[in-house]
């Protein structure tokens, strides 16, 4: 599961974990790359491909990747483009819960895993 919990000033920001083996920890590392490096908001974070080397086979390269990433990735050992597909195998399937700026809570579950499922909180009445 490799639950990780993000602070900002003090206070809880996101919470991010995974489930998938050995490909947890680089799932969740990567997604809290995604909204703490590049700003990305749950559902861009979970929606963005990754890269998997977790196993000894190499480096499984989502293909949705820019092109210019995967022809970085491509010369290296074992390097194979694979899709993320339903049947989660190639890579873990994460879950990030943030606490916006207004209060309220954003979650998001691996957006290709069947076992996912998500509850929305009604925004507050200003």
């Amino acid at each position: 599961m490799c639950p990780l919990i993000v602070a900002r000033d003090g206070r809880p920001r996101f919470g991010v974990g995974a489930s998938g083996g050995r490909r947890i920890l680089g799932a969740v590392l990567q997604m809290a790359s995604f909204v703490v490096d590049f700003g990305m908001s749950p559902e861009e974070a979970a929606h963005h491909p990754r890269i998997d080397v977790s196993g000894q086979d190499g480096v499984a390269i989502d293909r949705r990747l820019p092109e210019a990433v995967i022809d970085r990735l491509a010369g290296r050992r074992g390097a194979r483009l694979v899709e993320h597909t339903v049947w989660p195998q190639q890579f873990a399937c994460p879950n990030l819960v943030l606490r916006g700026d207004d209060g309220t809570n954003h979650g998001i579950s691996d957006v290709m895993s069947p076992w996912s499922a998500a509850v929305a909180e009604p925004a507050k009445a200003r």
